[in-house]
């Protein structure tokens, strides 16, 4: 009876820890494509940069070129920040295999709104001039990519960017 009664109580501790999560967002903790939509769409860009330079969660891809060193180096506008979460965006929707034109867009609008929101931060004039970098970034992320920006529609599967008043130019 001792014998019978030593296995079965290594398999029940084994199957209680092979079920315990091993981090706070292991892979049975989470769901990859609503974490990588909250992630891009639904979480502050302080907040994100955290994310990115932990690399967590280990599940998603966090390379990026960061803006490929600048595009434009005129002024002092520094959106590196806002090219790591288009990166992010893009390298996901990728992985997951829903990088569509629209998952695209919504990812490009994003973009533009972080780049608002930097310039946001700045005195008047200053702001203006971050604005107009910002436009220049945009148009050079669409250029490069040989498509025109579209407009960004909610889908099934995909968050889309939180609404917000601020822009880069007027449309």
């Amino acid at each position: 009876m001792k014998f019978l009664a030593a296995p079965l109580v290594i398999c029940a501790t084994l199957s209680q820890a092979l079920t315990l999560p091993t981090s706070p967002l292991s892979t049975r903790d989470i769901d990859v494509k609503e974490t990588t939509n909250k992630l891009m769409f639904y979480t502050t860009l302080d907040d994100f940069e955290r994310a990115q330079r932990a690399a967590e969660p280990k599940e998603l891809k966090w390379g990026t070129f960061g803006c490929l060193g600048s595009v434009f180096p005129v002024g002092r506008e520094d959106f590196t920040r806002c090219c790591w979460r288009k990166d992010f965006g893009y390298n996901n929707f990728k992985e997951q295999q829903r990088f569509t034109d629209n998952a695209r867009n919504c990812v490009l609008k994003q973009f533009e709104l972080d780049m608002a929101g930097e310039c946001e931060k700045k005195g008047t004039l200053a702001k203006l001039a971050c604005k107009i970098v910002g436009g220049l970034y945009m148009e050079a992320a669409v250029l490069l990519e040989g498509k025109g920006a579209g407009e960004c529609k909610p889908e099934p599967d995909l968050l889309v960017p939180r609404k917000e008043e601020v822009q880069l130019l007027p449309e």
